[in-house]
């Protein structure tokens, strides 16, 4: 039934002759049982660490401490890697910030079986003797397809507040349903949360967000963060307290452009989905900078600054596809903007609102017929005709460059070579009178002061 390497055999093998049974354990056992991709081989042992490094060394097997605390090594051979642990004891302290208080190694699998948090993920398979050990009834669950604590919830949960999340990420990576005291418990205990991590929680979101995904799932199972997140009332504990009464709507344009969306961009989509329903109006780009940087920023879920960025664009011109009228929404410098958007926001805009965002592509297309720039590289002339043709001087190059670009814009000029220095010989000849006539001020005054 179980598909294991000759080399996770032979270390089985190694390990035996030393007095030690080798078990995988885990995603690897529950994703064998139900017949979906596995992406991770964790296996374990009563040996210690020390001896397993020492064993895998001497005989051919790459073998690196990840935690030695926790007595975990990655162990590599070929082209393969398998994550070690000791069988152990846990001891928490009443934060539930992820990380045990104290760790106390053991000889037996069962006790190493009650520290996991489902019975779907505490299912062992002993390598050594072709055998499954289920502790917890995690196979009558898995049939079932429900996700339950391997003890009572309330020890799961007080333990570690990251399981909650992870309850959640399992629903939407493997479509499955919470058993009731699970759920009732992880909404109690959802408090918990905050005191795990931003970069941890970030991390599932991310996980869940892209559920069904990973096993090749053809629902929108990913649609269940939004719904569990509601339920728990974990926004106020994944963002702050002005997330307290916090509900994301589970209907309208964005939330069906979420369920709609696929893993290239559905992150952005389910970010912008939070954004709309916290702002809830058509906001200033100053109001939505400074939430999109309270969200994601460095007193946030501390996302990289590209990812910042690129939600940040994107919501800005989801604002436009909800609240501005056709007209306004066509105007030129919205179709400058949606150019320089990435092509995973342009997918995720297109399914927000189809039909406007169609007609914003043909007047781009309009646009460039009639050679309208895109950006200042675009315009017909080059710094070199600017200064020996139409003799402008070099520190005004910039600002004639800009000014030029936005008249071809706004339509005022076309984008023509000689129209282009008709215009920069103008623009020049105002800076210049400008400038000699802030001169004079300037040298009335010095000469004012001195008398």
């Amino acid at each position: 039934m179980f598909k294991i390497s000759e080399n996770l055999k032979n270390l089985a093998k190694l390990m035996f002759e030393h007095g030690h049974k080798l078990f995988v354990v885990g995603g690897y056992v529950r994703n064998n049982l139900l017949n979906i991709d596995i992406n991770d081989v964790d296996i374990a042992s009563s040996m210690s660490a020390q001896d397993v490094l020492i064993l895998c060394k001497t005989n051919g097997y790459g073998a690196t401490v990840v935690n030695k605390r926790l007595g975990t090594i990655l162990i590599t051979k070929d082209d393969e890697q398998y994550e070690y642990t000791t069988f152990r004891k846990e001891l928490y302290d009443d934060s539930g910030k992820h990380s045990p208080d104290e760790v106390e190694f053991v000889s037996s699998p069962n006790v190493d079986a009650e520290r996991r948090d489902f019975t779907i993920n505490a299912i062992y398979y002993c390598v050594t003797e072709n055998k499954i050990y289920d502790f917890f009834d995690g196979q009558k669950d898995l049939k079932k397809k429900q996700l339950k604590t391997v003890v009572s919830p309330e020890l799961v949960f007080t333990d570690d507040g990251l399981r909650i999340l992870r309850l959640i990420r399992f629903i939407c990576e493997l479509d499955f349903k919470p058993e009731k005291k699970t759920l009732k418990t992880a909404k109690e205990y959802a408090y918990k949360v905050k005191d795990i991590s931003k970069e941890r929680i970030l991390k599932e979101i991310k996980l869940s967000v892209n559920g069904g995904l990973k096993y090749h799932l053809k629902n929108s199972t990913h649609g269940k963060i939004v719904k569990y997140y509601n339920k728990l009332n974990l926004w106020q504990y994944i963002f702050n307290s002005n997330f307290k009464n916090f509900k994301i709507k589970e209907s309208g344009k964005l939330y069906n452009a979420f369920l709609k969306s696929d893993g290239s961009f559905r992150y952005i989509a389910f970010m912008c989905l939070v954004l709309n329903n916290y702002i809830k109006t058509n906001s200033s780009y100053q109001n939505v900078e400074f939430s999109v940087n309270q969200l994601l920023g460095v007193n946030g879920l501390k996302e990289s600054n590209k990812n910042i960025q690129e939600i940040f664009y994107a919501y800005l011109f989801v604002q436009k596809l909800l609240y501005l009228k056709e007209d306004d929404f066509l105007d030129a410098h919205n179709c400058l903007e949606y150019e320089k958007l990435s092509f995973e926001t342009k997918t995720y805009l297109s399914l927000v609102n189809p039909n406007k965002l169609n007609n914003l592509k043909l007047r781009i297309m309009q646009l460039k017929k009639s050679k309208v720039p895109f950006n200042q590289e675009e315009l017909n002339v080059e710094n070199v005709e600017l200064i020996k043709i139409a003799h402008v001087k070099e520190e005004f190059i910039s600002k004639i460059r800009a000014t030029l670009f936005e008249m071809c814009v706004n339509g005022l000029i076309i984008n023509d070579n000689y129209i282009l220095l008709e215009q920069a010989k103008f623009l020049n000849d105002k800076l210049l009178k400008m400038f000699y006539k802030q001169k004079l001020e300037e040298n009335t005054s010095n000469t004012t002061n001195k008398n």
